[in-house]
């Protein structure tokens, strides 16, 4: 029974029952080859964007799959000419789930400067999107726009913009109130995440701040921070009403990429955080999407992996854990191929607090875009070293979606029959 006695400890809020090995204390990270598997996917592609991409914002309105801005390296637009084009976008494409033979069609483009890397949110069948970055004055952006569709035609309107500019922050929504956390600064040289560029806003990465879309004149508030590492791409999901931020990446005072590991929830009634279990793994980092699946697993795919991940009180550690990765891909590139790249795709648990794994990949990628709607994923790859899809290539910045078909594994009941049996062998 030591197994079970000590897993019920570690987790307060955990179902009864359910054990995996030694499963130490929150916020420690579990073993991870301990995790269990708690979803499988199926794998198919769904009709490819018109062109190669990375970091556009990827949302569900009316059954319609959108996507707007990003930015192509033109990487490959020697082997498909015209699919691969150099340079930041302000396009919108849509993609109409009930007709996806049809393929994407273009929509109206977001009115600001094209820019990779928004943060945005859905609510209320309403595209709201803020900031990004470019290579282009002033860099790092804080203008928001949201996107409606009424009677079949698309438009966008201004929004009131961010406080300060902000690029890869974590945006969520409950009813009309959305709120963003932290995100990076951009000079053209170097990402910020622990200060805004100029110094002034400290811990830029774990300010939180909300917007009712029903009360616009009021602009952002601000609300408490996350006592967590400041960081830009959380991972990011509501649950009955709370609010999840899992990982993301942090950068040093040096300049230095590294990752973040310690994940909360926010009570948004309460103004309270929680923090939650540690990432199995220092591979962090999910672009804006939909990735809670039947309102309680956050899928994360393709975290990188750093040289080192960044504690909550801003000091280092080594990096930890085994990023999976298919490796052979990179070969099909020449330009990149000794990039590294993963194809290794967890799951948060926020009924246990633990996390697992999912089927991996068929390629190895970073940044994966996902919208799950109702037991379908679409993934929008970030960055890739080229891969082959049924003998067809996809570049660096792939124009390729992906499609996964969800489902649980019963992994619960098969914990439940292991805890039985140590009990059994116990006496």
């Amino acid at each position: 029974m030591r197994i079970l006695i000590a897993y019920v400890l570690a987790c307060s809020f955990l179902s009864a029952g359910v054990s995996f090995g030694e499963i130490p204390p929150s916020p420690e990270p579990q073993q991870q080859a301990e995790l269990p598997r708690m979803l499988e996917m199926d794998w198919s592609a769904a009709p490819p964007m018109p062109q190669g991409m990375q970091d556009n914002h990827v949302a569900l309105i009316q059954g319609w799959l959108v996507s707007v801005g990003g930015f192509c390296g033109g990487y490959d637009d020697d082997w498909k000419p015209g699919v691969y084009p150099r340079g930041f976008l302000n396009k919108a494409w849509g993609l109409d789930l009930a007709h996806e033979d049809k393929g994407w069609v273009e929509l109206p483009p977001l009115p600001g400067a094209p820019r990779q890397a928004m943060e945005g949110i859905c609510t209320d069948d309403v595209l709201y999107v803020w900031g990004g970055f470019s290579y282009s004055e002033p860099f790092t952006y804080q203008d928001g726009y949201r996107l409606s569709r009424t009677n079949g035609e698309w438009a966008w309107e201004e929004l009131p913009p961010l406080p300060s500019p902000a690029a890869w922050a974590g945006m969520c929504a409950v009813d009309s109130r959305i709120y963003c956390l932290g995100g990076c600064d951009y000079d053209e040289k170097y990402f910020f995440t622990l200060t805004d560029r100029t110094g002034k806003i400290k811990r830029l990465g774990a300010r939180l701040i909300m917007l009712d879309v029903n009360n616009l004149k009021d602009g952002w508030q601000p609300l408490t921070p996350c006592p967590g590492t400041p960081r830009g791409f959380p991972a990011t999901g509501v649950v009955d009403g709370n609010l999840y931020f899992v990982g993301g990446f942090a950068v040093t005072e040096t300049g230095d990429y590294c990752n973040v590991v310690d994940s909360w929830r926010y009570d948004p009634e309460a103004d309270t955080w929680e923090r939650l279990r540690d990432l199995p793994i220092s591979g962090s980092g999910t672009s804006a999407g939909r990735i809670v699946y039947k309102n309680r697993y956050l899928l994360l795919p393709c975290g990188y992996q750093y040289d080192t991940f960044m504690k909550p009180d801003c000091s280092q550690a080594p990096k930890y854990g085994n990023a999976s990765t298919i490796g052979d891909t990179w070969e099909n590139h020449p330009k990149i191929k000794d990039t590294h790249y993963y194809n290794h795709c967890f799951v948060y648990d926020t009924r246990t607090n633990l996390y697992g794994t999912t089927t991996y990949l068929p390629f190895d990628d970073v940044a994966t875009i996902t919208v799950i709607v109702n037991d379908t994923a679409y993934m929008f790859p970030g960055e890739t070293a080229g891969f082959l899809w049924q003998g067809e290539y996809f570049g660096h910045h792939p124009e390729f979606v992906l499609k996964g078909t969800l489902k649980e594994t019963g992994w619960e009941q098969r914990a439940s029959s292991k805890n039985n049996g140590s009990a059994v062998n116990s006496k």
